[in-house]
C-alpha cells in the first residue's frame, strides 16, 4: 500500500464478510484447499456475497486483491471460487507454502492499474533482472485472447505468455525483449513482465 497507494481500491476484505467461525468449531491445523476447510467457508451464508463482492472489483479493474486475516482460509476459498479460463488466481500467503515479496505482487497490481509509481517500479525491475548478482527472471505474463471464447490469439506472431525473455532496450514503459529460448525478438509493453517465480505459481484453469 506504500508503493502503490492505488491498490487501496482493489481490495476486498472478505473478514469484513465472512465471520470467522467459533474456535471449538474450526478445522483444526488445516488450511486451504482442505476439503473441510473449503465445505466451511464456502458454507457460509454469506459467501455469495463475498464472491460477488470480488467479481465486481475484478470486472471493473481486471484485478482484485482478496484479503482476510491470515489468507489461509477465507480469502484463498473466495479467491479460487471466481477463477475461470483465462484468469490468474495467485496464492500469496497460504500456511506452509512459499511467500512472495510484495514486489513480487505489485506486479499483477501494475500491470492492471495506472499507478503513479509505475515507472520507478519497471526500472528497477528491469535493472534487477539484467543485473547478474540478482536472481531476477522476467517472463511475459500476458499474450492476447479472445474476448469471447478466451483463447490466445494466434493469427498474428507475439510472445508466448510465459516466455523467459532478455531485456535488450527499455524505454517509456515499452520494452524490446529476445525469447530467451527461441531467440525472436519483440516489442511489448513493460507491464506484460512479470517475475517468473509469479508465472510459475498461478493457478492453471
Amino acid at each position: 500500500m506504500q508503493d502503490i497507494p492505488e491498490a487501496k481500491r482493489l481490495i476486498v476484505n472478505v473478514a469484513h464478510i465472512l465471520t470467522a467461525p467459533p474456535k471449538d468449531e474450526r478445522v483444526k491445523g488445516a488450511c486451504f484447499p482442505d476439503k473441510c476447510v473449503v465445505s466451511q467457508v464456502r458454507g457460509h451464508a454469506r459467501f455469495p456475497a463475498a464472491v460477488d463482492a470480488c467479481e465486481q472489483v475484478l470486472q471493473t479493474y481486471g484485478i482484485v486483491l482478496v484479503v482476510c486475516k491470515g489468507g489461509n482460509h477465507r480469502s484463498p476459498t473466495v479467491a479460487d471460487s471466481i477463477g475461470c479460463r483465462g484468469r490468474f488466481v495467485i496464492h500469496a500467503t497460504i500456511y506452509k507454502r512459499p511467500r512472495f515479496i510484495s514486489k513480487d505482487i505489485a506486479t499483477l497490481v501494475h500491470a492492471c492499474v495506472e499507478s503513479r509509481s509505475g515507472d520507478d517500479f519497471y526500472s528497477h525491475l528491469i535493472r534487477a533482472s539484467q543485473n547478474p548478482r540478482d536472481e531476477t527472471q522476467l517472463c511475459v505474463g500476458w499474450a492476447p485472447v479472445d474476448m469471447d471464447t478466451g483463447e490466445a490469439v494466434t493469427s498474428v506472431q507475439f510472445v508466448r505468455a510465459g516466455a523467459e525473455v532478455q531485456i535488450l532496450q527499455a524505454c517509456d514503459r515499452v520494452c524490446t525483449v529476445k525469447d530467451k529460448e527461441t531467440k525472436y525478438i519483440y516489442t511489448i509493453p513493460a507491464t506484460w513482465l512479470i517475475p517468473k517465480c509469479v508465472y510459475m505459481r498461478r493457478e492453471r484453469y
